[in-house]
């Protein structure tokens, strides 16, 4: 199971890589080249693999009770809010949770709607506002140096944060609203003492994935 969930992964997303190398290779010996195949990548394709990986690991360890029934297992792999970006979730926090009923309530309709244009606020006004000055950085480097080099590292560090925050942000907002609570992605990194507590506070979910890999 894990070799055909890894192998589906590196087929699609790194045959063109791999080739394009091969290619570059051959070039330094000959003319000949290799046709580079166009994939169709499926959409979330990774993060399928993560939690299709995690219930194989998590079965098999004893630690969650196989799936009975086919279309809650497909639930689990292809929940729509998380499927771009995370978090990845593990099956025993959800399967308990799309066995019960779930009645609309406004605390979950307006908490959810808050969170989501809280993560909108931060990907199009923060993050997008600030890419523009970092591409003005990026493009003309030889213009900008000192202090403009600090200020591009401060200002693509928010970027990246408040764009990745920001679709968790959305993606947490969209699950509440059905009655869904996904588990938290991140924990106010940059509050962080050393390096490997902001990796313990970064992309939580991935963290833990990880871990479970490792036994």
């Amino acid at each position: 199971g894990l070799i055909l969930n890894f192998g589906i992964l590196a087929v699609l997303k790194y045959t063109g890589f791999t080739m394009s190398i091969v290619n570059d290779i051959l070039g330094l010996f000959t003319q000949t080249s290799l046709t580079v195949p166009s994939l169709i990548l499926p959409l979330g394709i990774s993060f399928y693999t993560f939690r299709s990986t995690g219930y194989l690991i998590d079965v098999y360890r004893g630690k969650a009770k196989a799936a009975t029934n086919l279309g809650k297992y497909a639930l689990f792999i292809s929940f729509f809010p998380a499927v771009m970006q995370g978090p990845i979730c593990r099956y025993n926090d959800l399967a308990t949770q799309f066995d019960t009923p779930h009645e609309a309530e406004w605390d979950n309709l307006s908490a959810g709607l808050l969170r989501v244009l809280w993560g909108f606020f931060k990907k199009l006004v923060v993050a997008d506002t600030l890419m523009a000055a970092v591409k003005t950085i990026v493009r003309t480097p030889e213009d900008f140096g000192g202090m403009y080099v600090l200020l591009l590292i401060i200002l693509y560090s928010a970027v990246i944060y408040g764009d990745f925050t920001g679709g968790i942000d959305i993606v947490l907002g969209a699950a509440q609203i059905l009655g869904i609570k996904l588990p938290e992605n991140f924990n106010r990194p940059f509050s962080s003492k050393s390096t490997a507590e902001y990796w313990n506070r970064w992309h939580m979910t991935m963290g833990n994935w990880f871990n479970l890999l490792m036994g």
